[in-house]
């Protein structure tokens, strides 16, 4: 008697052995069993899909717009791993930009599917699926005017995209200019009825500044042997123009202040990764550089000028690979080790040069545990799985970064899942914040809460090397639903709960009670006049949210009735092709949301209570409700689109604020039109199609009063918010 065992070694199984009945001799015995490998793309189901028909109906220019249009519907947050053709790694700046017409189809995976496919639990997987075989050379242009005829902007953009197979390659370049405009030109200061915010030298002051962008790119992808490689370089330009007013002010006059600020970076990385006996091996790096600089000339007062360059590397190697089997299936575990170095060279006017060099290292580690079976006798709680997650970072000139997070995830049926999470994080300010070169802009209107006046001050930005790491701890309850089997109902209802200590701040808010908290940011004469504000990033001593997010999304397809049953489903996974449209008819598609933020508080220092953020942020605070619906709706030839937000007010002058201010609730309606010329023009405008799109149709601009329900000095809507409704024609060709 002999045994034959399978050739591949079993990791768990259940054998079934088979020997010959009434003691006969046995001349072998056989054991079979089913080997348990990891789990792959195609074994879950997408809570949300756009399949081919879909993404071409409703007319999307790029993959990273119709991406972003797919998470939109899944309502999906925190970070994103994206998937090529079901393969892992691939830098999304080789991708991103591909015409929309290249992608085969979208799936966004549920919750749960990334612990098992070796991700982060809190990061949503999408799946992007090419087509096979695909070249087209894309060209847009479009123009941008608001209804007040101020500020032309101008886009133009072109890109070569080819697949074949695993093969990738994208050349694209864009353009982008705006005219700007001035404070008496947003006022209308020449009218008879011109604001009393026109001040002397308002036909001297950018209400906008004039910007010019250039950026061009390569990148491409392919198998080099058992490699899966991609890589990409690019390179920016920005120019702008700013103009600041004059020397003198209040009367008029003096010389015209204007800065020049011109930015430019180089960019390339290179992505590897190798699969092998279901172990995942990830390989990323990038090196940049780029120059900025600034110069401020009045040709009287010293001028103000900062140059600038920066050179950052960064690397890291990430491994994902089984570790053991339990009953319940693979244990996987995932790490990951990274390392930058940025390098910072700084001039300014005064003479005066600085040299910082940081050097940040890190680790994070994961491990996920199925705690049920994942395939179809998984029982009463279905698909359960714990992610545990720690990581760190550790920098040469500051503290470094620590957390840890736990994340449970149930799915006791394909209608809903729940997941719970718990993280507590100790993050380092980024190091830009710590080094960034400081910048002086005279002649800044400034609302003086002490006085309740709107006066013209010197604000100053830079890094603030006394920044201190920010802690904050998360509870995060989410419930996800898909009731439906062809997924034309979605919905997920999100609580989250942050408690944070020293919050980093990238600029001083400003507010009622901040000159109380860092009177050493605010200058005045001996008249109590106020001279200059540093603006400088900055650290809040204590903060706390809650917040409950509620969203909901359907889906109907409405078939001519000459239309035939639909589409057959696209390679990639997700099981099957639900997205799949008629030959002939019609599309109709909604979601809505509402966010309610139940706390919102923070602490300006210890010294300090808890005050409503509106009390600390001022505009910037978030709004205790917001809410959202967007519509669309195509056919073969038309595809239109629909969007409305409502945000509400927020009260500035309660709990004993001095000259606080109100921010009245703001509603904005969108609406655009995407026509395919073809059909209606023939074969001259082939692959040929006009965008007309209208934005804030009620010219909304969010108004500020005080408490006396007036519009104080410097607070006028056409001020504050210089553009609101515009309206926007785009020409798109592919060859």
């Amino acid at each position: 008697m002999f045994i034959d065992l399978p050739p591949q070694p079993v990791l768990y199984a259940q054998s079934d052995v088979q020997v010959e009945a009434d003691n006969q001799p046995v001349d072998q015995i056989v054991i079979t069993a089913k080997r348990r490998t990891a789990p792959k793309v195609e074994d879950f189901e997408s809570v949300v899909s756009l399949g081919q028909q879909e993404i071409d109906l409703f007319a999307f220019d790029t993959v990273a717009e119709a991406v972003e249009e797919a998470l939109s519907l899944a309502n999906a947050t925190g970070q994103r791993i994206t998937l090529v053709n079901g393969k892992p790694g691939m830098n999304p700046r080789v991708f991103n930009k591909f015409p929309a017409e290249a992608i085969e189809k979208i799936d966004v995976l549920p919750p749960e599917a990334a612990g098992p496919l070796g991700y982060p639990a809190n990061a949503t997987v999408i799946n992007i699926v090419l087509k096979e075989k695909y070249h087209a050379l894309t060209i847009n242009a479009g123009v941008t005017v608001p209804s007040n005829g101020l500020n032309t902007e101008g886009e133009g953009d072109f890109s070569d995209a080819r697949t074949r197979g695993s093969r990738l390659l994208l050349i694209d370049g864009e353009v982008n200019a705006t005219t700007g405009f001035t404070e008496a030109e947003a006022l209308d200061c020449g009218s008879a009825d011109a604001s009393p915010d026109c001040a002397d030298d308002a036909a001297f002051r950018s209400a906008l500044a004039e910007t010019t962008n250039y950026e061009l790119g390569v990148a491409v992808s392919d198998f080099v042997g058992q490699y899966a490689v991609s890589g990409f370089v690019r390179a920016t330009q920005e120019e702008t123009t700013d103009r600041l007013g004059l020397t003198v002010p209040e009367s008029g006059d003096g010389l015209p202040i204007v800065r020049d600020a011109d930015s430019n970076s180089l960019s390339a990385g290179l992505n590897v990764v190798r699969e092998f006996n279901e172990i995942r091996l990830t390989g990323e790096s990038e090196i940049s550089r780029s120059e900025d600089s600034g110069v401020t000339k009045d040709d009287i007062a010293p001028q103000a000028e900062y140059e600038r360059e920066t050179t950052t590397l960064s690397s890291s190697l990430e491994l994902a690979m089984p570790v053991f089997n339990i009953p319940a299936g693979q244990v996987r575990a995932t790490g990951k080790v990274s390392y930058a170095n940025r390098e910072t060279e700084t001039a300014s006017g005064g003479g005066d040069n600085s040299s910082i060099s940081n050097e940040t290292t890190g680790a994070d580690a994961g491990l996920y545990i199925p705690l049920t079976k994942q395939d179809e006798d998984r029982g009463a709680w279905g698909s359960s799985g714990l992610n545990l997650r720690a990581f760190g970072t550790q920098e040469s000139n500051s503290d470094g970064s620590s957390g840890a997070e736990a994340t449970l995830r149930l799915r006791p049926s394909d209608k809903y899942s729940i997941s719970i999470k718990a993280s507590s994080e100790d993050s380092a300010p980024d190091f830009k914040l710590l080094d960034d070169a400081t910048r002086e802009s005279p002649n800044s209107r400034f609302y003086d809460y002490e006085t309740g006046e709107t006066v013209l001050v010197t604000t100053i930005i830079g890094g603030n090397a006394a920044l201190v790491p920010e802690k904050k701890d998360t509870v995060e309850v989410e419930l996800v639903f898909t009731p439906k089997q062809d997924r034309s109902l979605f919905a997920r209802i999100r609580y989250n709960s942050e408690r944070s200590e020293n919050l980093v701040q990238e600029t001083l808010p400003i507010g009622p009670f901040t000159e109380d908290a860092f009177p050493d940011r605010f200058v005045r004469d001996d008249m109590n006049q106020l001279i200059s504000v540093d603006r400088s990033p900055v650290n809040i001593a204590e903060g706390r949210t809650d917040s409950l997010q509620t969203f909901a999304m359907v889906r109907k397809v409405i078939r001519d009735e000459e239309a035939g049953p639909g589409g057959p489903g696209g390679r990639g996974g997700g099981r099957g092709d639900w997205n799949a449209l008629p030959d002939s008819g019609k599309l109709l598609r909604a979601f809505v949301y509402h966010t309610w933020t139940m706390t919102n508080e923070l602490k300006l220092n210890d010294g300090q209570s808890f005050l409503p953020a509106v009390l600390v942020e001022g505009g910037a605070a978030d709004p205790e409700h917001r809410a959202g619906l967007n519509l669309r709706a195509a056919n073969s030839t038309l595809a239109g689109n629909m969007g409305l937000y409502w945000q509400s007010s927020r009260d500035g002058t309660q709990g004993g604020a001095v000259n606080g201010l109100r921010y009245a609730s703001f509603t904005s309606l969108n609406a655009g039109l995407d026509i395919d010329l073809e059909k209606p023009l023939g074969d001259t405008f082939k692959s040929t199609r006009l965008t007309l799109e209208a934005n804030n149709l009620l010219d909304e601009r969010g108004a500020v009063t005080d408490a006396n329900g007036d519009v104080p000095p410097g607070f006028d809507p056409k001020l504050r918010s210089p553009i609101a409704r515009t309206f926007t024609v785009k020409l798109r060709r592919q060859f």
